[in-house]
């Protein structure tokens, strides 16, 4: 048995269970900050190719997430990742998006991303934005790549090793080695799509199996 309410600001509804008050389902979450009128700011997540924006940019409203909005100070709780990485398990793209910035037009773009093991990141580039990863939670592989594809390098990510600065242009991808593994990506703004590589098969082919257990080693 379902219960049924409306999200705010939006036409869309949210699913939660009966025992929404005390549920940790991320939608049951959302309801309960709601009845206990926390202020809050609401994201989407984003698609496929890299993330667009806040939703009044026309993104996916399937999903909603939410931070804390104090006086301003935005917060993101153990609670909230734990519920993005249950989403992530039974996601198919084994990742969910958090975007932190306000639009487009930001100067720093920012996005907390929770995946699990399985999750593909296509090998892209930046060719006019430097990229900063932050391991928040788990362990996973930055990767590095020449231009014609061939693997180089790799950078085990880690409580050891928690932040890495990829630079302007460089090829690059991750591969998820922990469950619930959660990365805060900072890059400057304006938003620009990931430059994907021709080498790579985009995210849903066929071939894409095959070419991450040639990566993942």
């Amino acid at each position: 048995m379902v219960a049924r309410t409306n999200a705010a600001n939006n036409h869309q509804q949210s699913i939660i269970c009966i025992d929404w008050p005390s549920c940790t389902n991320f939608r049951c979450l959302v309801v309960r900050y709601r009845q206990q009128r926390i202020r809050v700011s609401e994201y989407t997540l984003a698609e496929l190719d890299g993330v667009r924006g806040p939703r009044k940019g026309g993104l996916n409203t399937n999903t909603e997430w939410i931070m804390r909005n104090i006086d301003g100070f935005h917060s993101i709780s153990r609670e909230i990742i734990a519920g993005m990485a249950r989403e992530a398990a039974h996601n198919q793209r084994k990742r969910v998006h958090l975007l932190l910035h306000a639009g487009h037009d930001d100067q720093v773009q920012r996005l907390l991303i929770v995946m699990q093991p399985g999750a593909y990141v296509r090998p892209h580039h930046h060719s006019l934005q430097w990229e900063m990863l932050v391991l928040l939670k788990g362990r996973g592989e930055l990767l590095k790549f020449r231009e014609d594809g061939a693997l180089v390098g790799r950078i085990a990510m880690s409580a050891e090793v928690p932040v890495v600065e990829i630079p302007v242009g460089a090829w690059h991808g991750f591969v998820v080695r922990e469950a619930d593994t959660a990365v805060l990506e900072v890059k400057p703004g304006p938003y620009r799509p990931n430059e994907f590589a021709d080498w790579a098969p985009p995210e849903g082919d066929l071939r894409v199996p095959e070419f991450m257990r040639s990566i993942v080693g």
